[in-house]
């Protein structure tokens, strides 16, 4: 398990294959800006939200 680290692109998109959500966590509200297939929660909603981040597969974070 990696807690607060950056992960190469290549592991990044190995987790997303199999099963894990990427969650983007940019502050904007602008459509055309949002991760295909991502989850747009911005950083002081995360905790409002917990209920919708598995507990079973690993969750990626996106803000660039």
């Amino acid at each position: 398990m990696r807690v607060g680290a950056r992960i190469e692109p290549d592991f990044a998109r190995r987790l997303l294959a199999g099963g894990a959500l990427l969650v983007d966590v940019r502050r904007t509200d602008d459509a055309e800006l949002s991760r295909p297939g991502a989850l747009r929660i911005s950083p002081d909603e995360i905790p409002q939200h917990l209920h919708r981040l598995p507990r079973s597969s690993s969750v990626l974070l996106t803000c660039t």
